[in-house]
Parts: structure tokens; C-alpha cells; sequence
């Protein structure tokens, strides 16, 4: 099931994209077990958004041991965190 977040008739929905390219109304929460309604939209017709509209989003860097190998890092003694701002998250292009 591929759940998009997408703009249309001056409101922000989440929907459902079926294999022809049609979106189906997503009845409930995308994060618990949503349902599909009737088809709202075809692709084409509306604008896709980035999945969810984050107030921070923070990142994990050096966390998997190829990339330590690949930068010549040794493994740090606590997580690098560091933070992004919310517009870094963006809308699919590859559907």
C-alpha cells in the first residue's frame, strides 16, 4: 500500500495510490491500520506533499559501520546527533 499526503480542491488529505494511478480516500489515521474509500483523484490532478509536516526532524550520523569505514571514522562513544528544519523534508518524485 503506497499512502501519499497530497493537495487538491484547496485542502491537504492523505489517500491511497492504486497501481492505475488513481488515489483512494484513506479513511482513518495513516499510522494505525487505515482503510480505503472511494477513488478522490487521480495523480496527475494533485499536488503531492512530503508525508507528514515534522516541527524538527533530527538525523543520526556515523551509525552504520560502512560509512565509519568509508570516512575513516572510528566508532564514537555516543550517537552524533544533529537536527535539520522541517522544510528538508520534501515530496516524493519517484512514485
Amino acid at each position: 500500500m503506497k499512502i501519499l499526503r497530497y493537495a487538491a480542491n484547496g485542502g491537504v488529505k492523505h489517500g491511497v495510490l492504486e497501481p492505475d494511478g488513481s488515489i483512494r480516500e484513506l479513511v482513518g489515521s495513516p499510522f494505525d491500520r487505515p482503510e480505503t474509500g472511494r477513488q478522490v483523484a487521480v495523480l496527475g490532478d494533485v499536488r503531492l506533499l512530503a508525508p507528514v509536516e515534522p516541527s524538527k526532524v533530527i538525523g543520526v550520523g556515523l551509525n552504520y559501520r560502512s560509512h565509519l569505514e568509508e570516512a575513516g571514522h572510528a566508532t564514537p562513544e555516543f550517537p552524533m546527533l544533529f537536527m535539520k528544519p522541517s522544510t528538508a523534508v520534501i515530496a516524493s518524485v519517484a512514485i
